[in-house]
């Protein structure tokens, strides 16, 4: 059985699958094709069929009963792949993020058939399954990658549609060499993780290599890679890429933003196509259109044409509903599409997106103006594919300074500054939660400065390092600090006092740093807009150690 495009069909070929149009069965399975027929099939706009010419005549498949005589494991590997097939599709195939793209009866069969197909002819897709018990998100999107990414190619004409589904299904095999802790990481990645993460790529394509299936392991190994060149791991270009592979990239990222996570909710898919959109520089936009145009779902302020033929601009998207709130261009009342589908959406003519830099105005501006909520929101936005070191570098830090400069009243300051301190110990409760920490150290700091947000920051920053950090007073007695440092193992000890400097105290065999509040200061301000990858607060903290 091969599946082939309708146009290299030939006459007497047969059929391996029954053929529906509008629930409707057209051609029966077992039917040798006529000429008169593929030229039916062509008009009717079937790109796809799949044919037994190259199978063995005894074999006989259809979607609810596979019989393959003489090959009881065989036959129960297939029915496996059915079932298989129909539970993630029962998972994944929900209208709010599927919208149209899978309408059709003969998408699903054809979709079904070549799942349960590339069981038949590959025996090593067992390895595949190796993906759900290593971590079932990833083998969940890899179903759900195969099924977005086959549809698109399909529509696209790519040729060896076959060979590109398999490579779709295998493009995140790599991951099962990544350590489960990170796959399921609740939070961020910091840059050293996610080096670790990055190595699934060239995994993956090695895990096919030894399969000798070396005529796709380049899905696995590019399918991060984008257009700008600014991809990983070989920063190729859109020149470089194949078709297939630059769907890939687009149906890979959207099934990411949009399945649910244990420790992560799913983004409604109008908004995951708006960071498609403004993002649109990672991707071919004509096959990002394409798709986009495929689901049928499009994203707020986008310019539409209307199957009435007038332009409309999309007002209000909603997670559950494919019908959105539009208004056409010089009217003056938004209305929502009619239920009975009388009037749709038939393309998308303009989108509005927002860079990094309008966004982070934005957060800034609801800091100054106190809104907790839409602050949260726009920040929520701003984080989107960063690293948790970023966080710090491009996006507090410089609103911390730029608040701190800008000539507002003492009011507005403080409550900016609140917003600001909720952030970080939102950042700060999540790091204690998916932290392995190599050691701890004691801070013990005046009271004066204890409570500023500089503090808070430093306290993240070594959080991210992996160190916990343990705030002390200043004024206790040297013994409850001896008893303290016993307690929790600890080698150093940070002074940090406001103006004046404090004693000098030895206390046993301690590594002693002393640093004054301006000094603290100052070393955030050399990591702000930093754009190494890696800093060193503790390095910094302790350079002049005693």
């Amino acid at each position: 059985m091969v599946t082939k495009n309708i146009k290299d069909v030939t006459e007497n070929e047969v059929l391996a699958n029954d053929i529906f149009i509008d629930n409707l069965l057209i051609v029966k399975e077992g039917t040798p094709l006529s000429r008169q027929m593929i030229k039916s099939l062509k008009k009717r706009n079937i790109e796809y069929v799949t044919i037994l010419s190259d199978e063995p005549s005894n074999v006989k498949f259809n979607s609810s009963q596979i019989e393959l005589p003489n090959s009881k494991l065989i036959n129960s590997t297939l029915i496996k792949a059915e079932d298989t097939f129909k539970r993630a599709l029962m998972l994944v195939a929900h209208e709010h993020r599927y919208g149209k793209i899978l309408n059709r009866d003969e998408d699903v069969q054809f979709l079904m058939q070549l799942f349960i197909h590339l069981h038949k002819k590959h025996d090593y897709i067992d390895t595949f399954y190796a993906l759900r018990s290593w971590d079932e998100y990833t083998y969940l999107h890899s179903i759900d990658t195969f099924i977005l990414g086959t549809l698109l190619a399909k529509k696209h004409g790519v040729h060896n549609i076959e060979l590109v589904a398999l490579g779709f299904l295998f493009h995140d095999i790599g991951k099962t060499k990544i350590p489960q802790k990170l796959l399921s990481k609740r939070g961020k990645l910091t840059y050293r993780e996610f080096e670790i993460i990055k190595k699934h790529t060239t995994e993956g394509e090695a895990i096919l290599q030894s399969f000798g299936l070396g005529n796709i392991a380049h899905f696995a190994r590019s399918h991060h890679e984008r257009v700008d060149g600014s991809g990983y791991p070989d920063q190729l270009t859109k020149n470089e890429l194949s078709k297939e592979l630059r769907i890939l990239q687009i149906v890979d990222v959207y099934s990411a933003l949009t399945l649910k996570r244990p420790y992560k909710d799913e983004i409604p898919a109008h908004e995951a196509i708006q960071i498609l959109l403004e993002h649109d520089h990672l991707y071919d936009v004509e096959l990002l259109v394409s798709f986009i145009e495929e689901l049928n779902i499009y994203p707020s302020e986008s310019t539409v044409l209307l199957s009435d033929n007038t332009h409309a601009e999309v007002q209000q998207s909603s997670r559950l509903s494919l019908i959105p709130v539009v208004k056409q261009i010089d009217q003056d009342e938004p209305f929502t599409l009619p239920l009975d589908y009388s009037i749709t959406i038939t393309k998308i003519i303009d989108y509005q997106t927002k860079n990094f830099q309008m966004r982070y105005s934005t957060f800034l501006d609801y800091l100054v103006k106190g809104n907790h909520q839409l602050a949260n929101e726009e920040f929520s936005h701003l984080i989107d594919g960063f690293k948790m070191e970023e966080i710090y570098t491009r996006i507090l830090l410089p609103a911390f300074w730029e608040l701190t400069n800008k000539k507002i009243d003492e009011e507005t300051i403080l409550e900016s500054m609140s917003i600001l301190k909720n952030l970080l110990k939102q950042l700060e409760t999540e790091m204690l939660q998916t932290t392995n920490y190599k050691f701890k150290i004691l801070l013990i700091v005046d009271k004066d400065v204890r409570s500023t947000i500089i503090i808070n920051f430093l306290l993240n920053l070594l959080h991210l390092e992996q160190i916990l950090p343990i705030i002390w007073d200043n004024s206790d007695s040297d013994k409850h600090l001896r008893e303290l440092l016993i307690k929790h193992n600890i080698k150093s000890i940070c002074f940090i006092y406001k103006e004046k400097s404090v004693p000098v105290r030895k206390i046993g065999h301690m590594k002693i740093s002393y640093k004054s509040y301006s000094e603290i200061n100052q070393m955030l301000a050399r990591i702000t807009n930093m754009e190494e990858q890696y800093f060193r607060i503790y390095n910094d903290l302790f350079k002049m150690s005693v």
